[in-house]
């Protein structure tokens, strides 16, 4: 292109001494005619392909609503097909249950239980798969410790008719806020306390659970941890890696209400948040799920189970 050298050159006084001054000479009109149609015919390409940019962006979010939209109609209609058949197996165990109630040891009790356990968590899978179909719709929850109490008061519904007693309890340290959307963080605390249930149930000796929900992470103030624990079967140590790799989640004692485990840290890392587990085989498992606080000085830049 054109240098400003081109057109300018020092000023010197009548003894041919440069002053410092600079002078302007005439400019050339077709060099600068010539720069001016560069600069507009380029910003004519820029304009159009911002211009194209913005047309695909809008097609690609039409798209995505599209099949969004037809998502959300096909887990309706599974969710009515199962639910139909689901009402009669459920209210026909409720009934064997009845006509049972008098022999507590006996054989058919447990395997009503069973029918009726699993009716439960096939209609909790329908529920936890039209929770996880919904966009995510966090809030400024002020305190999530009375939310998680409320939701703990009713999981313990879960508990009717196990074949050991089991005892759910809850406690809240919590004060910290956090932004997250409350339905979310609800379907995944149904999991951990569904596969807490099932790793007690499975131990046949009947136990706890207990839910916890305090401030920070180690030395980090940022974050509000939500804790499952309990003193079921627990893991092998290859059980164990398999659940903190997502690898496998397939055996007794990880099962969920249905959107599983892998879902379970799908919804913790979209809220900037990761997962720890810890257990011991034949004493228990302990999930801890770390929520970033609204203030937080600093959040990891990789999302990782720990």
């Amino acid at each position: 292109m054109f240098g400003v050298d081109e057109f300018l050159e020092p000023i010197t006084n009548g003894k041919g001494n440069v002053t410092g001054d600079i002078a302007a000479e005439p400019i050339n009109l077709a060099h600068l005619i010539r720069a001016l149609e560069y600069a507009t015919a380029r910003n004519a390409e820029l304009e159009e392909a911002n211009s194209s940019l913005v047309g695909q962006n809008e097609t690609l979010a039409a798209r995505i609503g599209e099949i969004e939209e037809v998502t959300g109609q096909t887990l309706r209609s599974v969710a009515h097909d199962l639910r139909t058949p689901l009402c009669a197996v459920i209210g026909q165990a409720q009934l064997v249950r009845m006509f049972l109630e008098g022999g507590k040891t006996d054989p058919a009790i447990n395997s009503a239980y069973a029918i009726y356990t699993a009716a439960m968590n096939m209609n909790e899978m329908i529920t936890g798969l039209l929770k996880a179909n919904k966009p995510y719709n966090p809030q400024h929850i002020n305190n999530i410790g009375n939310l998680v109490r409320e939701y703990i008061g009713e999981l313990n519904g879960l508990l009717v008719n196990c074949p050991v007693p089991i005892s759910l309890s809850c406690s809240a340290h919590s004060s910290a806020p956090i932004f997250a959307d409350d339905l979310k963080i609800n379907s995944a605390l149904a999991v951990l306390v569904s596969n807490a249930i099932d790793a007690i149930v499975n131990n046949g000796i009947g136990g706890r659970i207990d839910v916890v929900v305090s401030d920070g992470y180690r030395n980090n103030s940022g974050y509000v941890c939500i804790a499952v624990k309990d003193n079921g079967s627990g893991m092998t140590p290859d059980k164990l890696e398999n659940a903190r790799s997502g690898s496998s989640f397939s055996d007794k004692g990880m099962r969920g209400n249905g959107i599983g485990l892998p879902q379970v840290k799908e919804i913790v890392q979209k809220h900037g948040g990761f997962i720890e587990i810890d257990s011991v085989y034949g004493q228990g498992s302990e999930f801890r799920m770390y929520i970033p606080a609204t203030v937080q000085a600093a959040i990891p830049d990789l999302v990782t189970v720990r």
